[in-house]
Parts: C-alpha cells; structure tokens; sequence
C-alpha cells in the first residue's frame, strides 16, 4: 500500500497488535503526510492486510537473503516487539546500486545490505537495546558496519535466563563453546534462546533444543509453528550443534 511506504518515507513508524494498527510520528503532519494519512483511515484494513502481508513475507525474504539469491531491494517489517530497536520498516538490499536507489527515494529510511542486515542481527543478539544508536546512524548517514566480530564475544550473557533460570548455566556453557566456532553460531543460538528456548538431556544428542511456548508471545513463542519457522537459522551449523551438545553432556556428568 503506496500510502504507508509513504508516510514511512517521511517518517512515520507503523506496527501491529494483533488486528490493531498502531501509527506514530516524532513530528507534526503537513498537508500531504495528512491526505496519506485519511486514506489510511479510510482503507484501514486494506492497510493492515498489507502489514500483515509484509510481516509474513519477512521470514521468506530473509530466507533468500541468506541463501544469496535475492536480486532485489526489498522491504521487511520487525515485529511489533522489537520496533523499539529497529524502528520503522527496513529495506533489504542486494547490492550498492539497489541501496542507493531506495535511499533516493526514500531517504528517511533504514536500507541494509544483505551482510550489514545479518551484522545487525548479530549485534542487536548480543547488545539488545544498546544497539539503537547504531541503527540511527546508519539510517541518518547511510554508512556499513564494520566490526571485530570478536569484539562482541567477550562477554557470554544468557539471553533466555529471565524466561527459563533452571537450564542458564547450561546455556552459558553452549555459548561460550559455540564461540570457539563462530560468532554467528553464538548470536543464532542468542536469538532463539532470547525468544525462548530450553536446553534438554537426550540419550541420543545428549541434549537437544526446546521450544518455550507461550501463547502472549511474551515469555517464548507464541506456538510451535512460529518456532518451526525460526529454527531453520542453525541449519548451517547442524554438525556443530551436535558435536557440541555431545561435549555438554560429558562435562556435565
């Protein structure tokens, strides 16, 4: 809906709770942010069907991010949760060429390229809230991220322990093991720890991942499903996984 990529231009921030639609700006409206804005008003659900659109086609376009094969600019929307840190919509970028052009176009707006939009992901995994600043910047200069990904490892904090205390020490102990395999390994397992997830002891792994569901969506996930539709981020490291949940269950006989 061309309405609310244009608002979202211009500076306002859309987001949903369940079926209700949440607008804000951190300014006074003029006369064509106005007329957007009663089109809005009167094509309420026309605006949030395309919201709800938008967030469902986030997941399959990260997807094809990750995997390489997205060819053109698109734009994803954070889910209500976490707009605090992401703010508005953000565009997802192939290349420089596409980043500029949406930049042109809409230059109130956050575009990444593909392996900033993933750094991110990183950094907000291991420096939640505090990472805000650096979205600001780069939406007001249009930079890139670049980083020692060690230097967000330093310190192992287990995302999930207010959520699920019993298992943290376990967890600490995956993360600081996963570290001496990859950063990205670490904040993957950070996200869905975050979102909410329990470490069990399994006879054949010696321990495997448990989703936490919570149907507010507040303390894990809101059902399995949603679950099933995140997890696939730790494919890449299946071996790993399972060389190092074999390593937890031995030191913690």
């Amino acid at each position: 809906m061309q309405a609310v990529i244009k608002l979202e231009a211009m500076g306002f921030q859309f987001s949903l709770i369940g079926d209700k639609l949440n607008m804000k700006s951190n300014g006074q409206p003029n006369s064509m942010a106005a007329s957007l804005i009663a089109e809005i008003k009167e094509r309420k659900q026309d605006a949030i069907a395309y919201l709800q659109k938008r967030q469902n086609e986030a997941h399959e376009i990260i997807k094809r991010a990750y995997r390489g094969e997205l060819r053109h600019a698109a734009l994803i929307e954070p889910l209500s949760d976490w707009s605090c840190i992401w703010g508005s919509a953000v565009w997802l970028c192939p290349d420089d060429t596409s980043k500029q052009t949406i930049r042109k176009k809409y230059p109130n707006t956050l575009a990444l390229l593909v392996n900033d939009f993933f750094k991110v992901c990183e950094l907000i995994a291991t420096q939640g809230k505090d990472s805000k600043g650096v979205l600001e910047c780069l939406k007001v200069f249009g930079g890139s991220l670049n980083y020692a990904p060690d230097a967000f490892a330093s310190d192992i904090v287990d995302s999930g322990a207010d959520i699920s205390p019993d298992d943290s020490a376990l967890w600490v102990r995956v993360l600081e093991m996963a570290k001496v395999v990859s950063i990205d390994l670490v904040a993957r397992l950070r996200y869905l720890r975050g979102a909410g997830c329990k470490l069990m002891q399994n006879n054949g792994t010696g321990f495997k991942l448990i989703p936490i569901i919570d149907s507010t969506g507040r303390n894990g996930w809101i059902n399995q499903e949603s679950y099933d539709a995140e997890k696939w981020c730790l494919n890449p490291y299946r071996q790993q996984l399972v060389e190092l949940f074999q390593k937890l269950k031995d030191v913690n006989k």
